[in-house]
């Protein structure tokens, strides 16, 4: 990451710590710059190097994958980050509120809220986006 680049990270991670935001897991791609994102925002909020899921697929994935990534989460799990990249991150965020939200900054998020749905059932617009940020914004 670059110096911007970890200061953004930085900068996210302390706003979800700030609004009281832990995720369960943080699923992550393998791609370095990924990687040291999820490493700065996993300090920030605190949490053990356990909850850091490196995926390998999310690497340059398609909708399609993201979707089966997010499907097939245990039910267990009730808040997972997703460290992925554009455009797919971007289309998963609107494709799941079927919101415009448009292109999703690098260290920048989307919060969505599912309700009380089964992971495997969250599907097009079955979602609310709460907040989206870039760290320019924060």
């Amino acid at each position: 990451l670059t110096d911007k680049g970890v200061q953004d990270a930085s900068k996210a991670g302390k706003y979800l710590k700030d609004k009281k935001l832990f995720p369960d897991f943080i699923f992550t791609s393998h791609a370095l710059r990924a990687v040291g994102t999820a490493r700065l925002i996993t300090d920030q909020l605190g949490l053990d190097e356990g909850k850091l899921i490196v995926q390998e697929d999310l690497y340059e994935a398609s909708l399609r994958i993201l979707l089966r990534i997010i499907n097939e989460l245990d039910h267990k799990i009730h808040t997972v980050l997703i460290i992925g990249h554009n455009p797919s991150i971007s289309f998963l965020s609107e494709f799941r509120t079927e919101g415009l939200i448009g292109e999703i900054s690098p260290a920048g998020f989307c919060i969505i809220n599912f309700g009380d749905i089964n992971w495997e059932n969250v599907n097009k617009g079955s979602g609310k986006s709460i907040d989206c940020e870039s760290p320019s914004d924060i």
